[in-house]
């Protein structure tokens, strides 16, 4: 076998019904040396060129794993941190409706003075144990009861009382609906944040990842 002709031909080699000086009667072997060689070479090559791609793009798939694993992590977190309190939120604006709201309620629509007193007291003892002290609408109910405990058992019930307690029914109930929301909120928003972030990290790698593999 003439591999110096093997070499110029090689295009043609081990096409059927093509001959050259070296092989006028077509190729001797299944397989030429210089053809072969060729082939090694050009393997050779694609492994080198596949392990260069391989390892530029070895470090943001462990980087989009790192981000997926840790933002599952974090709302895990979240969940665990923020859900229970959210729960005891509905639990404790349930209570004041049950256990405040409806008998300030009935004081506001008491036609008496002794009616109103003691559902009045009902609500005042559960704002002490369960809402500030401090707050306007608290001390304002408070005077309204000790003004009522003044008054006669079958007085009626005068307007600007009525309207006073109906008037802080409202401010407290607004204050308790956004204390409720408020632990739903931050549980929303503390997840939002997490999935937010890990997606533009996510799109960030993508985009490494196409560059480098381009």
């Amino acid at each position: 076998m003439n591999k110096t002709h093997c070499k110029n031909c090689s295009y043609f080699f081990g096409k059927e019904g093509i001959h050259c000086a070296a092989h006028p009667y077509g190729k001797e072997l299944d397989s030429c040396s210089d053809w072969q060689q060729k082939e090694l070479d050009l393997q050779q090559d694609k492994l080198i060129n596949a392990n260069i791609k391989t390892k530029s793009l070895s470090y943001p798939k462990i980087a989009r794993y790192l981000v997926v694993a840790g933002a599952a992590l974090l709302v895990g977190h979240q969940l665990y941190q923020k859900i229970p309190p959210a729960i005891r939120a509905d639990k404790n604006y349930d209570n004041y409706q049950n256990n405040c709201e409806i008998f300030i309620e009935r004081a506001s629509k008491a036609g008496t003075t002794g009616i109103a007193r003691i559902e009045l007291a009902r609500g005042v003892n559960w704002l002490e144990a369960n809402y500030s002290v401090e707050s306007f609408e608290y001390r304002d109910l408070k005077e309204n009861l000790d003004y009522l405990k003044k008054q006669p058992e079958n007085t009626i019930m005068p307007g600007a009382i009525t309207g006073s307690i109906s008037s802080d029914i409202e401010k407290i109930k607004e204050n308790q609906l956004k204390l409720q929301i408020s632990f739903w909120e931050d549980l929303y928003g503390g997840i939002f944040r997490v999935v937010l972030i890990s997606s533009i990290i996510l799109i960030l790698i993508a985009i490494l990842e196409e560059y480098l593999g381009s």
